[in-house]
């Protein structure tokens, strides 16, 4: 939200509304301790990276299910 322009018009941003939002609901995953199911947007051999809404979180490799794990994967989204 920006209080106002030159003419005094409140303005207002849907596309930060919708990241506060998302960041509301991350926020509330964690602290319920819910699953959360998402996809994998990217990895690296310390955990991956998920989105939650438009928001990216990291996921530590020790806090992953392990019964779905790829060691030896062809392609990025075997993985």
């Amino acid at each position: 939200v920006n209080p106002d322009d030159m003419n005094g018009n409140i303005i207002l941003s849907y596309a930060k509304a919708m990241e506060e939002e998302d960041w509301d609901n991350a926020q509330k995953l964690h602290e319920s301790q819910d699953l959360y199911k998402g996809k994998v947007i990217g990895y690296n051999k310390g955990g991956v990276l998920v989105k939650v809404g438009m928001v990216r979180g990291f996921v530590p490799a020790s806090q992953l299910d392990s019964g779905r794990r790829y060691n030896n994967a062809q392609s990025n989204e075997d993985r």
